[in-house]
């Protein structure tokens, strides 16, 4: 596993030419995992995304170091970020760790192109549309991965 440094300090540019991530001339997928909190870069019908997967209970420690890091990438990049947050394996969260996430949506939400929510249960989906209730972004809830592709070709 990479340091939080290295992750945060990482150049990340979109090739229009090849439409993936790189750095360098080779694919750099961003890595960061802890046990209930996963991030990495996906490319998906040749755009990028951050991808979260949220499992288990989600603690407002894991909250605070993910959104930590989430604010590093972010405050790095020109373009406004899409985003997948697959909470299909969630089972809970704290209530602290949602207003952390609800605060850092608020402070953040004009970075943010879109989010894609990947949720089955009724505690996911709510997780989702609480933590954007204050900001001007749209949820986008879906039941699989891919069914990104499928919205994206309706829109």
């Amino acid at each position: 596993m990479m340091a939080l440094s290295e992750l945060v300090n990482a150049k990340h540019c979109i090739s229009p030419q090849q439409k993936v991530i790189q750095e360098k001339s080779f694919t750099y997928l961003l890595n960061y995992n802890n046990h209930s909190l996963s991030l990495e870069w996906r490319i998906i019908n040749y755009k990028p995304y951050l991808y979260f997967k949220f499992k288990g209970i989600l603690s407002t420690e894991t909250s605070i170091e993910g959104i930590q890091l989430w604010t590093e990438i972010i405050k790095r990049h020109s373009n406004k970020i899409s985003q997948i947050w697959d909470c299909s394996q969630m089972d809970a969260y704290e209530s602290k760790a949602r207003n952390h996430w609800q605060n850092a949506l608020v402070e953040n939400h004009t970075e943010i192109d879109e989010i894609f929510l990947i949720a089955n249960s009724s505690i996911a989906k709510i997780f989702g549309q609480t933590i954007t209730i204050n900001t001007p972004i749209k949820v986008k809830i879906i039941s699989k991965e891919s069914d990104i592709i499928k919205r994206i070709k309706l829109s």
